[in-house]
């Protein structure tokens, strides 16, 4: 996931000082994922913010959704990373 390769990045490239304080804006899943990998580098503060009353907002009314990589087209057709039609088989 993109927000694991950023928290990566900004610590492998030095671009965090220890102790370093983060705004993070979106409480969706990459805002969640992002948040919670800075945390665990050298005691950085991180603040989350999202502007819903809850976290993973998109996922608030579903039962039976999963996080899914292509949430933000869901449920239109997916193209798989290679290139191959997916369909999404999930009812509404």
């Amino acid at each position: 996931m993109r927000a694991l390769e950023l928290a990566h990045a900004l610590q492998h490239e030095h671009l965090l000082p220890a102790g370093a304080r983060v705004a993070v804006i979106g409480g969706g899943a990459g805002g969640i994922t992002l948040a919670a990998a800075l945390a665990l580098q050298d005691g950085t503060m991180v603040r989350l913010y999202e502007q819903s009353d809850v976290l993973l907002p998109l996922q608030r009314d579903s039962r039976r959704r999963r996080l899914d990589p292509h949430i933000y087209e869901w449920p239109s057709v997916n193209r798989h990373p290679i290139g191959t039609p997916v369909r999404c088989t999930t009812m509404l």
